[in-house]
Protein backbone atom coordinates (compact mmCIF):
# COMPACT_ATOMS: atom_id res chain seq x y z
CA UNK A 1 0.00 0.00 0.00
CA UNK A 2 1.46 3.34 -0.99
CA UNK A 3 0.42 6.51 0.71
CA UNK A 4 2.78 9.45 0.41
CA UNK A 5 2.03 12.20 2.87
CA UNK A 6 5.32 14.05 2.60
CA UNK A 7 3.77 17.07 0.87
CA UNK A 8 0.92 17.19 3.38
CA UNK A 9 3.36 17.14 6.30
CA UNK A 10 5.45 19.89 4.73
CA UNK A 11 2.40 22.10 4.17
CA UNK A 12 1.10 21.55 7.70
CA UNK A 13 4.47 22.41 9.20
CA UNK A 14 4.74 25.54 7.05
CA UNK A 15 1.23 26.70 7.97
CA UNK A 16 1.81 25.99 11.65
CA UNK A 17 -1.64 24.49 12.14
CA UNK A 18 -2.46 23.32 15.63
CA UNK A 19 -5.56 21.49 16.78
CA UNK A 20 -8.22 23.53 18.50
CA UNK A 21 -9.68 20.55 20.29
CA UNK A 22 -8.31 17.03 20.47
CA UNK A 23 -11.73 15.88 21.66
CA UNK A 24 -13.37 17.39 18.59
CA UNK A 25 -10.94 15.59 16.32
CA UNK A 26 -11.50 12.34 18.22
CA UNK A 27 -15.28 12.68 17.80
CA UNK A 28 -14.88 13.45 14.10
CA UNK A 29 -12.68 10.37 13.65
CA UNK A 30 -15.20 8.22 15.52
CA UNK A 31 -18.09 9.38 13.34
CA UNK A 32 -16.18 9.11 10.07
CA UNK A 33 -14.86 5.66 10.96
CA UNK A 34 -18.32 4.39 11.83
CA UNK A 35 -19.76 5.87 8.63
CA UNK A 36 -17.02 4.33 6.51
CA UNK A 37 -17.50 0.95 8.21
CA UNK A 38 -21.23 1.13 7.44
CA UNK A 39 -20.31 1.80 3.80
CA UNK A 40 -18.06 -1.29 3.83
CA UNK A 41 -14.91 0.78 3.26
CA UNK A 42 -11.65 -1.10 3.54
CA UNK A 43 -9.53 -0.78 6.65
CA UNK A 44 -6.85 0.73 4.41
CA UNK A 45 -9.17 3.56 3.36
CA UNK A 46 -10.27 4.17 6.93
CA UNK A 47 -6.66 4.29 8.13
CA UNK A 48 -5.73 6.79 5.39
CA UNK A 49 -8.63 9.05 6.35
CA UNK A 50 -7.78 8.85 10.04
CA UNK A 51 -4.12 9.59 9.40
CA UNK A 52 -4.89 12.50 7.06
CA UNK A 53 -7.36 14.11 9.45
CA UNK A 54 -4.89 13.85 12.32
CA UNK A 55 -2.19 15.47 10.20
CA UNK A 56 -4.53 18.26 9.08
CA UNK A 57 -5.47 18.91 12.70
CA UNK A 58 -1.82 19.08 13.72
CA UNK A 59 -1.96 15.82 15.63
CA UNK A 60 1.11 13.87 14.65
CA UNK A 61 0.95 10.11 14.67
CA UNK A 62 3.79 7.89 13.46
CA UNK A 63 4.10 7.20 9.74
CA UNK A 64 4.26 3.55 10.73
CA UNK A 65 0.53 3.74 11.48
CA UNK A 66 -0.28 3.23 7.78
CA UNK A 67 2.43 0.59 7.39
CA UNK A 68 1.15 -1.31 10.44
CA UNK A 69 -2.35 -1.41 8.97
CA UNK A 70 -0.94 -2.88 5.74
CA UNK A 71 1.06 -5.50 7.67
CA UNK A 72 -1.98 -6.45 9.76
CA UNK A 73 -4.04 -6.87 6.61
CA UNK A 74 -1.44 -9.09 4.98
CA UNK A 75 -1.29 -11.27 8.10
CA UNK A 76 -5.08 -11.43 8.27
CA UNK A 77 -5.29 -12.45 4.61
CA UNK A 78 -2.56 -15.07 5.13
CA UNK A 79 -0.14 -13.52 2.64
Amino acid sequence: MTFDITDSKKQILENGKRPLSHGGVANLLKILTKTMENQDSSIESIAKVQYTICMQAGIYIPDEFIEDVAVALSIEKGE
